[in-house]
């Protein structure tokens, strides 16, 4: 019977994976926000927001179509075939079940809603969960293999053509909600498709072998953790539905997706890459630290800056992006903004505390905090302030931070002051790089009269202040930043690698 065993580890197929994705998530980020923008402008925030209620509940019954049992491949030092028939095998039952409970559900979830036209939505919607079920196993060994070359080829391939292909021509021929609807499924399709191709594996049914106890066990852990990583993360628009109507979802909802999908993607990619090459180190707690707190440093240094020059010039984008009639969401886009940091801060530290053997430990924190969170939206909503409710959201976003990455820095043996440094040059380069941004958008306003001049003028000021503030405060910034991002540049072309590499400076 064959083996698959773990490879690479935190190192340079680490940074090869982070390479990959990291230039085909600008390349997919462009994709995305072009193909959004121009549904926003088409469709507007009342189309959106049913789309976006009806994620909310397809992410949700996602959750029971895979119980994190794909996690467990990626989780495993060593992989045979009967684990991957087993997992597959109940991928596609649990598949099917959800599918059908989805589309049997749907008019309870279009009242809870208060919208009678979710429930055709819903059922369309509902075989995304048969096909990601489908494909999760393919997705999960590339994954495992660090193969993100091929994961983000799928991603992209498959978003252009569910979204540019299908999407756009169906919402100017007037499809509306429908537009979305469709791109989302073939969206869905198409990426499971390719990951097959790319990561074939046997399909023979397996409903029990002696291991298959310790896989429903760990994937039961995901499940729940997940679960309530769902109610930090949807309860808000639950909740905004039933207050606010489907344009209070719509806006909400929208300029959420714009700040949160870089976050996103980048969690999604860093995150990944993280879990599968600690889970090789997690015997090494000097290694696991030094790539958690490397991490932590690069996110704090660009993640700081690019959402905190976002909330800073806010309205601008709103305005420059999606047009005079999504205004009322730039007060939105301040705290949700501000948000991100924290939400990245704590994606860094969650790989670590799964690869130091603590997987269980996310779940015991999470509960009250899912509890807090819950709570502190539904008290909100009373007080009929969307940017209220936002800013509650950004508080939570700091509770949660917070709770995770202490719980963290004790399992990895780590004292607080570890932190000190990377979260200091985060701290120092967002404040500059915001400053800069901000003078910049005031100038543009004054010598123009087109948003989208004063967005490009307030981009390339982030972008040229970044690379300066990079470059003089090399000495305060972290080391193992400025030795990773050396390390980056020496893989670009040569052409590029002498310059950039030059750029950072001796290391310190």
């Amino acid at each position: 019977m064959s083996e698959r065993g773990a490879s690479g580890g935190i190192g340079s197929r680490s940074i090869t994976a982070v390479l990959w994705g990291t230039g085909a998530t600008i390349v997919r980020i462009g994709v995305q926000v072009v193909s959004q923008i121009v549904l926003v402008r088409l469709l507007g925030p009342d189309q959106y927001g049913l789309f976006a209620a009806a994620l909310v509940v397809v992410f949700f019954s996602g959750f029971f179509s895979d119980i994190g049992l794909s996690y467990g491949l990626i989780q495993r030092q060593i992989i045979d075939e009967r684990d991957i028939r087993f997992v597959f095998t109940w991928q596609i039952v649990l598949g099917i079940a959800v599918t059908a409970a989805l589309f049997l559900s749907a008019p309870l979830f279009a009242r809870l809603f208060n919208e009678v036209r979710l429930e055709p939505i819903l059922r369309w919607l509902s075989l995304t969960c048969l096909i990601n079920a489908c494909g999760s196993t393919s997705s999960a060994l590339l994954k495992r293999d660090l193969d993100y070359k091929w994961l983000n080829i799928g991603t992209l391939v498959s978003y252009t053509v569910g979204f540019f292909v299908i999407g756009i021509p169906l919402a100017m021929a007037g499809a509306a909600v429908g537009a979305l609807v469709a791109a989302f499924l073939v969206q869905t399709a198409l990426s499971q498709v390719i990951s097959y191709a790319r990561s074939r594996h046997p399909v023979r049914p397996l409903f029990w072998y002696p291991a298959g106890i310790d896989a429903i066990r760990f994937g039961g852990t995901v499940l729940i953790t997940n679960l309530l990583n769902w109610v930090m993360s949807s309860i808000d628009r639950v909740v905004i539905g039933r207050t606010f109507a489907m344009t209070g979802v719509g806006l909400y909802s929208t300029v959420y997706n714009l700040i949160n999908m870089p976050a996103m993607t980048a969690i999604g990619l860093v995150q990944s890459v993280l879990y599968s090459a600690s889970t090789r180190v997690q015997d090494d707690r000097a290694r696991l630290q030094t790539g958690f707190l490397t991490m932590l440093s690069t996110m704090a240094v660009f993640g700081g800056a690019v959402f905190c020059a976002v909330a800073a010039v806010a309205p601008t984008v709103v305005l420059a992006i999606y047009g005079d009639k999504w205004t009322d969401a730039a007060p939105l886009a301040v705290p949700l903004a501000l948000a991100m940091p924290l939400f990245l801060t704590m994606g860094m530290a969650i790989p670590a505390m799964w690869a130091s053997g603590n997987a269980k430990l996310e779940f015991r924190l999470q509960v009250p905090i899912a509890a807090v969170w819950a709570l502190s939206v539904v008290l909100l909503s009373r007080l009929g302030s969307l940017e209220l409710m936002a800013w509650g959201v950004m508080m939570m976003f700091l509770l949660r931070a917070a709770v995770i990455v202490r719980a963290t820095l004790k399992c990895i043996g780590l004292e607080g002051r570890a932190l000190v440094r990377p979260i200091a040059g985060g701290v120092l380069v967002s404040g500059i790089v915001s400053l800069c941004v901000t003078v910049a958008d005031v100038l543009a306003r004054r010598l123009f009269d087109v948003p989208v001049a004063w967005l490009a003028i307030d981009a390339a000021a982030g972008i040229i202040s970044l690379a300066a503030a990079l470059r003089m405060f090399r000495r305060q910034l972290d080391p193992r930043l400025m030795v990773l991002l050396s390390r980056l540049s020496n893989r670009l072309p040569r052409r590029f690698a002498g310059p950039i590499g030059r750029w950072w400076g001796p290391q310190v």
